[in-house]
Parts: structure tokens; sequence; C-alpha cells
């Protein structure tokens, strides 16, 4: 994107996710926390911190990410966490339920605390392409945007609102003590995660090659399926 001036995407990047079960569990937490939202503050309101958390998001991942050029991130979470956050703070307190493996049920404040820190944590130290980043970035921006707009109703919440903006301060002292003193290494995280990547790939690799050929030995090349022949084909190709 900033080798190509290509700007546009890190707004264009939350209209893309990486499958159908990134896109469902985006659309559904959006329509969890945004349907009420919405109605009480109005589709303009809604809009606006989407799209302004999808760009916080976005600047967030490519900031925490800039010394490594294989960065690259889609998805909407950004946005979501955006209206997340602008949903907690605005509304009464209420139970959050998780579906994930089984049902847990939480206050709205614990769930804020838990999203922030977890999200904090996997964006230093978990290198899996899930943009943890764009999580955080984008629920900050979703928290400041309603404050400015909704004030009186966050201010039904102080403490909440006060603590909230406390965690972050120090979440962001956090980082900026570790970059600056090299506790980071976001480019050296990446390279240790694509070679574990290719080390799978190549053993998932020899497992189908061992299989195959020794399918043929038995059965000879007739017994193959046609995927199972253009997967044998695929690795003669890249032997």
């Amino acid at each position: 994107m900033l080798f190509r001036k290509e700007n546009y995407r890190v707004i264009t990047s939350g209209f893309l996710h990486g499958d159908i079960w990134h896109l469902l569990f985006n659309m559904f937490a959006l329509y969890l926390f945004g349907k009420d939202f919405e109605l009480i503050h109005g589709i303009f309101l809604f809009l606006l911190i989407y799209f302004a958390a999808i760009l916080a998001g976005s600047l967030s991942g490519l900031y925490n990410n800039k010394n490594n050029p294989d960065y690259r991130a889609i998805g909407a979470s950004g946005g979501v966490s955006g209206i997340v956050f602008a949903s907690i703070l605005s509304t009464y307190p209420s139970t959050i339920t998780i579906f994930s493996p089984f049902p847990i049920s939480m206050p709205d404040w614990v769930f804020a605390y838990l999203y922030l820190g977890l999200s904090f944590f996997a964006m230093r130290r978990i290198n899996n392409g899930i943009g943890h980043d764009a999580h955080l970035g984008g629920a900050i921006s979703g928290i400041i945007i309603i404050s400015i707009f909704k004030l009186e109703d966050v201010l039904l919440r102080p403490y909440f609102l006060g603590g909230i903006i406390i965690f972050i301060i120090v979440l962001n002292i956090i980082y900026i003590y570790e970059e600056r003193n090299g506790l980071i290494d976001t480019e050296k995280a990446w390279k240790n995660y694509k070679k574990s990547r290719m080390v799978k790939q190549k053993q998932e690799t020899e497992l189908d090659m061992d299989y195959l050929l020794d399918k043929v030995s038995k059965h000879g090349i007739e017994s193959l399926s046609n995927k199972e022949k253009k997967r044998l084909e695929e690795i003669s190709k890249n032997i």
C-alpha cells in the first residue's frame, strides 16, 4: 500500500475478509452491538464511528508493523471494535455472553478490560495473521468519538470511563517503553512466524508425498483419484 501509494486501502481493506467465518463473526458482532446503538444514536454517528474505527485500526496496524515488509491485514475488525466500545460506554451496564467454546457471561466492563488487554498482548506477542492492533486501534477511536458526541451519556458511567482511559494510557506507556528498549521486534517475530509456517508446510508436503507414492507402488497410478493426481503433480513441480 505504501509503496504503490494506494492509501485508499486503509478503508477498503475493511470490506474484505479472510473467509466466510471471519465475515460472519464480524457481522454478528456488529449486529449484536450496532442494532440498538444505531436506533438510539442514529445512522450518522454509527457510520462515523464505524469508518473512523476502520481507519484507526488500519493506521495502528501500519505503525506497529512499520518494520515488517510482509505485513498485510483485511477485515472490518477495527470498525466493529469501535462500535462495540462506543455501545458499551453510551448505554447502561449490561451482561455480555460469549459463546466460545461454551457460554461465558460477564459484566460489560469486565469484557472491555479483557478485550483491550488481550488485544494489546496479542499485538505484541502473537503473529498469526489476525489484526489484533486493528482491534485495539478501533476500540480506542470508538471510545474517543462517543465521548466527544455523547459525553452526557458516557458520563453516566464516570468510573468506567476514567478506568478505561487510565488503562489505555498504561498500555501505551508499556508499549513505548518496550519499543524504545528493543523489547519489541516485529520484524523478527514475523520472520520466525513465516519460518515455522514453511517448516509445517514442508512436513505436510512430505507426508502427502509418502502417502501418494506408497499408494502408487501398491496399487498403481490408476488407483489415485483426480485430486490425488493433481496433488502429486504439484509436489513433483516443487521438488
